[in-house]
């Protein structure tokens, strides 16, 4: 999926309640992933304030099923590695890092934000 990988940002407490401040860009995930799934794969997805009978959403992955997850986030570079803090086609300075530099991101909270979004959607939640 294109974009800017972000991060889970925990769950808040306000005034009595607790709530997702990462919930629109999850479901902003979630749209991008079933468009880009083929239509024969795309999951029922069931109403979460549906309490009727308690429906079971049909995902593609089975609850007890094995699944191994491999994610690959791309982030831009730093202006600070380039001459002037100007990026553009060689302005990188020697110093820099070559391809692989390290992000302020912390990898779990990049992954956890992709897992969680995917949850009920792929798999059952865990």
């Amino acid at each position: 999926v294109r974009g800017n990988p972000r991060v889970l940002i925990r769950h808040r407490t306000a005034r009595g309640f607790m709530y997702n401040p990462s919930k629109a860009a999850q479901l902003n995930f979630r749209d991008c992933v079933l468009e880009l799934l083929p239509s024969r794969y795309r999951p029922t997805i069931v109403d979460d304030e549906d309490d009727s009978n308690d429906p079971k959403p049909q995902v593609l992955f089975e609850e007890n099923e094995p699944l191994e997850m491999s994610i690959t986030f791309r982030t831009k570079r730093p202006k600070s590695h380039f001459v002037n803090n100007k990026p553009g086609h060689g302005r990188l300075k020697p110093q820099s890092p070559g391809k692989f530099h390290i992000t302020r991101s912390d990898v779990d909270n990049l992954a956890k934000f992709v897992m969680d979004s995917l949850n009920g959607l792929l798999y059952v939640d865990d």
